[in-house]
C-alpha cells in the first residue's frame, strides 16, 4: 500500500509532487506579500476546548465537560459558551467581543479549565485552543508513493 504523506491525496506519481513542493518553494517568497493582502492578520473572536473522552458515548461527554461549560460563562469577556459532544470527544467555544485582550481572555480560559480539572474525570485530559487568520494554512500539499512513510517524508524534506 502507498504512503501518504498529508490529509488528501491524489494518485500521482511521487517526484511530480516533489517537483510541485520544489516548485512551490521556490515561489513561495515572492508571493508571501500578496497572500497577506488576501487574508489580513485578524484574531479570531473565539477560544475553543477540546476535552478527549475516549470510547465515551455523546451523553457521558456531555455531562463529563459540564464543569468547564460553568467554568468558562465566568469568565469576564466571555459572551457566549457553545459546546459539542459526540463519540469520545467535546467541543467547547467560548466567544467574545471583538476589541477585548484576546490574550488575556485565552490566559483567563485556560485558568478556568485549570479549576475544572479536579471535577473532570481522570482520563480527560482538555486543551484550550485559540488563534489567529496567520494560523491557517495558504497551502496544503498531498503526495502519494510507494515508498515507506519515512522514506517518503526525507524526500520531500530534501526538496
Amino acid at each position: 500500500m502507498p504512503s501518504r504523506a498529508g490529509c488528501a491525496c491524489r494518485h500521482t506519481p511521487a517526484g511530480s509532487g516533489v517537483r510541485s513542493a520544489a516548485r512551490f518553494r521556490a515561489r513561495r517568497s515572492s508571493r508571501s506579500s500578496s497572500i497577506a493582502l488576501l487574508l489580513p492578520s485578524a484574531e479570531l473572536p473565539m477560544v475553543s476546548v477540546t476535552a478527549p473522552c475516549q470510547g465515551a458515548s455523546p451523553d457521558v461527554v456531555e455531562q463529563a465537560v459540564e464543569p468547564i461549560e460553568d467554568n468558562l460563562q465566568a469568565v469576564d469577556g466571555v459572551t457566549g459558551v457553545t459546546s459539542t459532544a459526540s463519540e469520545g470527544n467535546a467541543v467547547i467555544m467560548a466567544s467574545f467581543d471583538y476589541g477585548n485582550d484576546t490574550k488575556r481572555i485565552v490566559s483567563d480560559v485556560q485558568q478556568a479549565v485549570d479549576r475544572a480539572r479536579n471535577r473532570l474525570p481522570a482520563d480527560v485530559d482538555p486543551q484550550v485552543v485559540s488563534g489567529s487568520t496567520d494560523d491557517l494554512p495558504t497551502v496544503v500539499l498531498a503526495v502519494t508513493s510507494d515508498k515507506d512513510q519515512r522514506a517518503l517524508t526525507d524526500q520531500l524534506d530534501a526538496a
